[in-house]
């Protein structure tokens, strides 16, 4: 079994805020993996938006990223999912076979039905047939 810590990093100051060991071992899905950034920066145009971020996450390890509006945080999670690349610096061990995004708002295509809604992004032979599996789960068949 692997201890997971909890951290929780503040982008205006780049540094834990609190570090805990919970109460109970913990096995992420998959046995989690490393995470690695050095001198990591983003910059759109002349607006940058990460300036050389230092961060290491231990496998199994649960991190939050906590800041105000516009700080990054959308930003540093694109970066890791391999959505967009960094204007500079190294990150190791991001994206993965397991990485997920959630949006933070609504991203439904309005003009598509709800099974090509839920297919978008799978491939193309199996997508329509693992979104029908993905709505009959739910009960919503």
């Amino acid at each position: 079994m692997m201890m997971t810590i909890s951290t929780t990093l503040d982008l205006f100051t780049d540094a834990p805020v609190r570090e805990r060991s919970p109460l109970a071992p913990f096995t992420p899905p998959g046995g989690g993996a490393p995470l690695s950034l050095r001198g990591l920066s983003k910059q759109y145009g002349e607006r940058l938006v990460l300036d050389a971020l230092n961060l290491d996450v231990r496998a199994g390890e649960f991190l939050a990223i906590i800041g105000r509006s516009g700080c990054g945080k959308s930003t540093l999670l694109r970066l890791l999912a391999g959505l967009e690349q960094a204007t500079a610096g190294r990150l190791d061990g991001a994206a993965g076979e397991g990485t997920r995004m959630m949006f933070q708002d609504a991203r439904l295509l309005p003009w598509a039905r709800v099974v090509d809604n839920i297919a978008l992004g799978l491939p193309k032979a199996e997508g329509r047939e693992r979104a029908l599996q993905a709505l009959a789960q739910v009960g919503l068949a």
